[in-house]
């Protein structure tokens, strides 16, 4: 939604599942998933599929949160 593409079907999987074949057998339009997933089916010969990369950012706040909640913990001891 976010890159202007409109999504018509979302088939979440759960963590650390098993792809097969027959996971996408039924789609008949492109593919498009994470590139941790894509590493686990490459081996499934799946055409018309893409992979995303995804990166995570945290808010510059975080880190010194973070620091604070540790050094609060360290303290305790």
């Amino acid at each position: 939604d976010a890159l202007g593409v409109n999504v018509l079907d979302r088939r979440p999987f759960p963590d650390h599942h098993r792809f097969g074949r027959e996971d996408f057998a039924k789609l008949g339009r492109p593919l498009v998933m994470t590139e941790k997933d894509a590493v686990k089916c490459d081996d499934l010969g799946l055409e018309n599929s893409w992979a995303l990369g995804v990166s995570a950012q945290l808010p510059p706040t975080w880190e010194s949160a973070w620091l604070r909640t540790v050094e609060k913990l360290l303290s305790n001891n």
